[in-house]
């Protein structure tokens, strides 16, 4: 039966492939939610705005003064181009001054300037005018109370009246930002008394010129005493250098940097010589050569060049042919006339030949004489480099000296010209400010409280929202859990049945949920349970289903309540001869909720499995049998009695006597008694607690037993809220629940 039962699985039950992964939250039922939680989310946002609202009442109203300033570079620069100063330009990245006005350079001279030490707002207050906000009253409240406990409180350092303190203070109310163009900045300040920020505003943009005027002024100085500390090194270098100059020409008898001039210049033009004596022989050579080894040959005759007899008897030749080539064409070849000068023809080549082999007996006496001047000149060089090596050490380290000294008399000449130029200039009268003012700061008139103000209740709200949605989600979140029919079908890929919770009809945690179906049978979780139903019986049309199992991943999902209900509901309207067991051996709810009073049940029927109508019991209203489990405390071997020869016998005789056989078994989580009981069901009822069960332990439990994802009719979400319910159905319309009562 087992066999058959894998071998056939119940098509119809399945809606899709699984994916077995987790699915996400329904988006209606998110809507749902939010829908349904206003009352939550809405009093969390009054409160989030009541506190924001708090807030501005209890923040004191204030001013913002704004001084415009500008940016002057551009006369620095000119001078610096035209070399009028040479002074460094302090500032020249504009995004730099933004840091240089709030620096302690910049505001702790205002500080001082203004008394703001003493100030109530900015400083410490003198004694009589002590602040009286709300956080120093409390602050003052707790000092008392620990005084009065015997503990000495220290003094707060805010408290004290010191520099940092006050810059600190002061820093948070001052705001430098620039406008659309870079070269205009803005210096604000905020205070509690309008003519107060404006005087600390132009106090502030004061400071920032003057500091700038003092800095590029100190750089001057600095710049004046470097350039005459290095003017004075370099003229005590350039000293020292031709001292040493002169005293190295007197020790080495030196007139001049070159001992002896005409050396380099015989050296020059022996270099000239034996270059040129070199190309003569290379020349020599190639006219040589090229005789010897074309020696017959037609080109024979090029290498050899023309002089002034081989030029007339070019020119002899050349008149002589003419005449022949006139003659042949008027009386032929073989005329007398013809042939003589022919033969005159020949006779001039012969001589030509002649002398181009005289020339060409010349080329070997020309190249001896080539390379006899070429090593004779090499010889005369080599003579003179030698005599110059011997003064060279000498003669470089003399020039060598003479450089050095001409490079230190030149740089020197150069800066004090450079600085006789600045000192005929009052470089403290060519020091201009990096910025000007604009527009000084004047008392405002209007409180600067409106992007604050608005910023402190919005963000007052937001966080009311949060901490609302989040208490909202707390209760009942929709990740990891299913609380639609589509997350069952998405992951599952099984038929999905959704049962709204019940209520007990007492306050006893003991009263039967075994007949809701019973009692109202036009309700939404009746219709789910003839859901149920009509599954099986699709099922049972397409193979054998007799033993169902209603199982779940953990107790307490409400497996009890759909066993005796779908086994009421059977027994009642499809008059099948139905047996409830309860093979849960560890909790037995179900014998506690429709068979309190039994003695007698699953163990007696183990033992005795043909006796099984004497240990059943019936239940009011459907007359539907069951075996109970009335055990006192739990059994050890509770999975080996599920596994035992007995069970699979008393499954067999209770076949035999019953058309339909519902098993509600052990969680199938945390306990192996599953396991052993699943070879006898035919299909399963699967049980799972909506939106409380984890997604992930469904799945696990699907791939820990293998071939259960075939054998499961459907998936029940049970205890699901009404409210929910709407919400997931709102696309079905508002007729679709008119029909449940």
């Amino acid at each position: 039966m087992v066999l058959s039962a894998m071998r056939n699985p119940i098509r119809h039950t399945k809606t899709s492939d699984p994916s077995f992964t987790p699915a996400p939250p329904d988006p209606l039922d998110i809507l749902g939610i939010v829908r349904r939680g206003w009352p939550i989310w809405g009093l969390f946002l009054l409160l989030g705005a009541a506190a924001g609202a708090g807030m501005l009442a209890s923040m004191p109203p204030s001013y913002k003064a704004n001084v415009r300033l500008v940016l002057e570079s551009s006369g620095n620069r000119y001078l610096q181009s035209n070399k009028v100063t040479h002074g460094p330009a302090l500032g020249d990245e504009s995004w730099a001054q933004l840091h240089i006005v709030t620096s302690e350079a910049v505001l702790l001279p205002v500080i001082k300037k203004l008394n703001l030490m003493e100030d109530p707002e900015i400083g410490v207050a003198p004694p009589g005018q002590q602040d009286d906000s709300p956080v120093r009253k409390l602050r003052s409240g707790i000092r008392g109370i620990a005084s009065g406990l015997g503990i000495q409180a220290a003094k707060p350092t805010d408290d004290q009246p010191n520099e940092t303190a006050v810059y600190k203070a002061m820093f948070e109310r001052l705001f430098v930002t620039w406008e659309a163009q870079p070269a205009v900045m803005n210096v604000s300040f905020e205070s509690k008394d309008p003519a107060k920020a404006a005087l600390i505003a132009n106090e502030v943009a004061a400071s920032y010129i003057n500091y700038t005027i003092e800095s590029k002024r100190a750089l001057a100085r600095i710049a004046a005493r470097a350039l005459q500390d290095r003017l004075a090194e370099l003229r005590t270098q350039a000293a020292t250098a031709e001292r040493e100059l002169l005293e190295y020409k007197i020790s080495n008898n030196i007139l001049s940097s070159d001992p002896n001039p005409a050396t380099g210049d015989k050296t020059n033009s022996m270099g000239s010589h034996i270059e040129s004596a070199r190309l003569a022989v290379l020349e020599a050579r190639g006219r040589w050569e090229g005789v010897q080894l074309n020696d017959g040959t037609d080109s024979w005759a090029s290498y050899i060049p023309d002089n002034s007899l081989l030029s007339r008897l070019r020119e002899q030749y050349i008149e002589v042919e003419t005449r022949a080539l006139d003659m042949e064409s008027r009386v032929g070849t073989a005329h007398a006339a013809s042939r003589k000068i022919r033969k005159r023809l020949a006779e001039i080549s012969a001589v030509m030949a002649a002398e181009r082999r005289r020339i060409a007996s010349t080329f070997a006496v020309e190249l001896k004489f080539a390379k006899a001047r070429f090593d004779e000149l090499r010889s005369a060089a080599s003579v003179v480099m030698s005599q110059e090596s011997t003064n060279s050490d000498v003669t470089a380290r003399a020039r060598e000296l003479e450089s050095s000294a001409a490079m230190l008399r030149a740089l020197y000449g150069s800066l004090l010209k450079h600085v006789s130029e600045d000192n005929k200039l009052d470089n403290d009268q060519l020091v201009l400010p990096d910025a000007r003012i604009l527009s000084r700061a004047t008392p405002p008139t209007r409180t600067e409280s409106s992007k604050k103000r608005l910023f402190v209740l919005a963000s007052g709200t937001s966080l009311g929202l949060l901490f609302g949605a989040a208490l909202l989600f707390g209760r009942g979140s929709p990740i990891g859990v299913f609380r639609s029919p589509r997350q069952v079908k998405a992951s599952l890929g099984l038929m999905p049945v959704i049962l709204p919770k019940v209520r007990r009809r007492s306050r006893s945690r003991a009263a039967p949920l075994g007949d809701i179906a019973l009692q109202m049978p036009y309700s939404r979780f009746a219709e789910g349970i003839r859901l149920i139903w009509t599954l099986i019986s699709s099922g049972r049309r397409e193979r054998p289903v007799q033993v169902v199992g209603v199982i779940s991943a953990l107790a307490g999902e409400g497996k009890t309540t759909i066993a005796t209900n779908l086994a009421n509901q059977v027994g009642m309207h499809a008059e099948l001869r139905t047996l409830l067991i309860d093979a849960d051996l560890h909790q037995q709810t179900l014998t506690r909720s429709v068979a309190a009073g039994a003695t007698v049940g699953l163990k007696e029927a183990l033992d005795q499995p043909a006796k099984l109508g004497e240990y059943v019991t019936r239940m009011d209203g459907s007359g539907v049998h069951v075996l109970p489990c009335p055990y006192g405390a739990r059994l050890p071997n509770a999975a080996q009695l599920l596994g035992s020869r007995k069970m699979e016998e008393l499954i067999q005789e209770a076949k035999r006597s019953y058309d339909l056989i519902i098993i509600e078994a052990p969680p199938i989580s945390p306990l192996t008694d599953f396991r052993m009981l699943y070879p006898l069901c035919d299909g399963f009822v699967y049980v799972v607690e909506w939106g409380k069960t984890s997604q992930q332990l469904v799945l696990e439990t699907f791939s820990e037993q293998p071939g259960l994802w075939e054998r499961v009719l459907c998936v029940v979400l049970n205890k699901a809220d009404e409210g929910a319910l709407k919400s997931i159905d709102a696309y079905k319309g508002k007729d679709y629940h008119s029909y449940f009562q």
